[in-house]
């Protein structure tokens, strides 16, 4: 077992739903993951605070659209161990400069290493994150390369949306054919 407070998290979760939250004293392995025989699970460090995600569109090798927002995962016991249970239900768009700013690196990060085009078409990817509570850092737990549920909050921030406008727009207009 960890030897500290652990998240484990089936490979293929999605919004909460079958993430464990594991702390010293409880049994080893949880019930769910003992009785689990095809499931594949990570465990992570588990960080006391607030769970934050983003949904990010890029074009030309940049974040051309953004939004952050806070999510709540209920936890309860999921007999034997406590449980993050549950999809986010819970969803409020918020500032977050250092969320962009790691959504940014990622794809610079994914540029300078030649495993992202600059001129790819345009794409979207999410990141969740957790806020630690003392010292108010920002921590990526994962990376969404695909379309999230944070796609539908784009349309709280005008500018956001009118940016994701403007990439489908583009890559519309690009994959038109020509005229003869």
């Amino acid at each position: 077992p960890p030897d500290a407070a652990a998240v484990l998290k089936c490979v293929h979760s999605r919004g909460g739903m079958g993430h464990l939250l594991w702390r010293p004293g409880d049994a080893w392995p949880p019930p769910p993951l003992a009785a689990a025989t095809d499931d594949e699970w990570v465990v992570q460090d588990y960080v006391d605070g607030a769970p934050l995600s983003c949904f990010a569109v890029v074009r030309g090798g940049a974040v051309a659209a953004f939004v952050a927002y806070a999510c709540e995962l209920p936890v309860t016991d999921n007999g034997g161990g406590g449980g993050l249970a549950g999809f986010a239900s819970v969803r409020a768009t918020v500032d977050a400069p250092d969320a962009l700013a790691a959504a940014s690196a990622v794809v610079a990060a994914a540029v300078a290493s030649g495993w992202l085009d600059a001129d790819a078409a345009p794409f979207c990817f999410g990141l969740d994150f957790i806020r630690d509570a003392a010292s108010g850092a920002l921590f990526v737990l994962e990376c969404n390369p695909r379309q999230t549920n944070g796609a539908a909050l784009l349309a709280a921030d005008a500018r956001a949306a009118a940016a994701a406008l403007d990439v489908l727009r583009d890559a519309a207009t690009d994959a038109a054919p020509s005229s003869p």
